[in-house]
């Protein structure tokens, strides 16, 4: 893992600001939080947590404060697993699930909505699931960065978060001159880039991983 400081002190050496005149560290902090952000919503699996959800009663359920997203739900706590489930197909083939009760066997997610999940049947008051969330870091303050604090995201995230930062420096003089706004539109652009080259990366290793998995059970 990188500290923080290693972070802004590359950043600090390709901006060539040596006494942090133009960007100062507060400034350059400020750009690091942000760009923790950016790379969160891009990719909500960087900020991945494993939590236990404490479910109220019904079939509507909120995440905890300060989640993003979620990103799976694995099993009861100490029971069976939970799959996921079209809420269409649930509201074809139960119209009344929203009434039903029991051990839960499904969950329904929109990112459309994605603080809000639902439960089939409708959880009893304290069911308990084992989930993975994405979760945006507090952001970090000077304090932090001077005690050694690490960069909470996996280290091949550095290359973008460096990426974003540095389109965040240039965009701040973009109105002094086409050089800078040029050099600020690259670094945005190698932000995107690197994002997506790890999406299909991680994308074509899944692929890859399904077809063993359905090849070894078709021996």
């Amino acid at each position: 893992m990188q500290k923080i400081a290693e972070v802004i002190g590359r950043v600090n050496t390709q901006l060539v600001d040596v006494a942090w005149m133009r960007w100062t560290k507060a400034e350059l902090l400020d750009y690091y939080n942000d760009a923790i952000r950016a790379v969160i919503i891009v990719r909500p699996d960087a900020g991945e947590t494993s939590e236990i959800l404490t479910c109220i009663a019904g079939t509507k359920q909120q995440l905890p404060d300060g989640s993003n997203r979620l990103l799976d739900v694995s099993r009861v706590v100490g029971g069976r697993v939970v799959r996921p489930a079209p809420r269409d197909v649930l509201d074809s083939q139960f119209p009344d699930w929203h009434f039903s009760s029991g051990m839960i066997e499904n969950y329904c997610y929109d990112e459309q909505t994605p603080k809000t999940f639902y439960v089939f049947p409708g959880a009893v008051e304290g069911a308990q699931l084992d989930a993975v969330i994405s979760r945006v870091p507090v952001p970090a303050t000077i304090s932090q960065v001077e005690s050694g604090e690490l960069v909470p995201l996996d280290e091949l995230y550095t290359n973008p978060i460096i990426e974003w930062m540095l389109y965040r420096c240039f965009s701040k003089d973009s109105q002094n001159g086409a050089v800078n706004n040029q050099l600020a539109q690259q670094h945005y652009q190698a932000f995107n880039d690197q994002l997506g080259i790890k999406t299909q990366a991680d994308m074509a290793l899944g692929n890859r991983k399904r077809e063993q998995y359905n090849g070894s059970n078709q021996v």
